[in-house]
């Protein structure tokens, strides 16, 4: 994949990469993208599924295996996740 960008914009992750917060153009985009994700999850936005799906549930099982330890999940979590998958599909169907 190509990317063109403005010669300012060039610059600024010129000077992302050499403040020694990512090691590459590419990780600053890799980052990018990441915290969009998780941002369009954190609102309740569907990932589409397509070519690049197995790529963002690695993402999201890295991301997951980095958040601490796991927690034992009660049966009233489930029925809320499952309370709330209703909720998200009812919506979705009727859009």
């Amino acid at each position: 994949m190509n990317i063109s960008l403005s010669d300012s914009l060039k610059g600024f992750i010129e000077t992302q990469i050499q403040s020694g917060r990512y090691e590459s153009p590419s990780a600053y985009v890799e980052t990018l993208i990441r915290e969009d994700a998780k941002r369009q999850r954190e609102a309740g936005e569907a990932l589409p599924v397509d070519a690049h799906f197995d790529a963002r549930v690695e993402a999201l099982l890295q991301e997951a295996e980095e958040s601490g330890e796991p927690q034992e999940v009660t049966p009233e979590d489930w029925d809320g996740i499952e309370r709330e998958a209703m909720t998200i599909l009812k919506t979705r169907q009727s859009a």
